[in-house]
Order: C-alpha cells, then sequence, then structure tokens
C-alpha cells in the first residue's frame, strides 16, 4: 500500500473536504487505485458527514451521521479503515 496522493480543504462556513488516493498491491495482478474521501456540508442547519470509497468496484458513499456545527477534521486512520 502506497499512499499516491493526500489533500484536505476546509470553507470559512465550516464545510470540509479530504481525499487521499492509495495504490494498493503495486507490482501484482491484484494491483489498483483506491481512492477513498470525506465530505461535510451544512444542509437546512444540520452538518452532514459522507465518507466514500472508489475502486475496480465502483463508487461507494456512506453517510456517517448528522449533527449541528462545523467538522474539523476527521483522523486519516479513520479513512484508511475504508482500506479493509
Amino acid at each position: 500500500m502506497k499512499e499516491e496522493y493526500h489533500f484536505k480543504y476546509e470553507t470559512s462556513d465550516g464545510q470540509v473536504r479530504e481525499e487521499m488516493g492509495i495504490l494498493m498491491n503495486p507490482g501484482t495482478p491484484d494491483e489498483e487505485f483506491v481512492v477513498m474521501g470525506m465530505y461535510s456540508y451544512n444542509s437546512s442547519g444540520a452538518m452532514q458527514i459522507v465518507m466514500y470509497r472508489a475502486d475496480r468496484q465502483g463508487f461507494a458513499p456512506k453517510v456517517l451521521f448528522t449533527r449541528t456545527g462545523p467538522m474539523k477534521s476527521l483522523d486519516r486512520r479513520i479513512l484508511l479503515s475504508l482500506v479493509g
């Protein structure tokens, strides 16, 4: 597993986006590029947190929870846990 890229940004209204791309099983027949990330946004006063994974199986979003107030950060270990 080799991290190829990673970025994160936050807007002035508390929205957050973070994403990383990882090359899985490099140099093997099972080699694939996996993108994992999360984003949050305010929807009618409630913060929506969505995590996603995109790989050869397709795009798989998962709404984690809704809460009030901004999301400041998400631990990278949570994103890496999507790798499996």
